[in-house]
């Protein structure tokens, strides 16, 4: 189980941050879209919803927070 403080929000597809992924280790793979636990290899096949067109904003700064990285 993951532990996390969540925010929950009013919007119309789930946002997983990236501060999330990097606590626990977690990549993604789009092109095989796939879920991967960097620490144990166990990869996860996903479905993805040819109906939702997603654009991925990165922004790094030296101080990573939520409110830095959006997708």
């Amino acid at each position: 189980p993951y532990r996390w403080i969540f925010t929950i929000a009013d919007v119309k597809q789930p946002i997983v941050g990236a501060d999330f992924l990097q606590h626990h280790g977690l990549l993604i793979d789009i092109h095989r879209k796939t879920l991967i636990d960097s620490q144990t290899i166990f990869k996860l096949s996903c479905n993805a919803n040819t109906r939702i067109h997603t654009v991925l904003h990165l922004t790094l700064s030296s101080s990573v927070t939520p409110f830095h990285l959006s997708f």
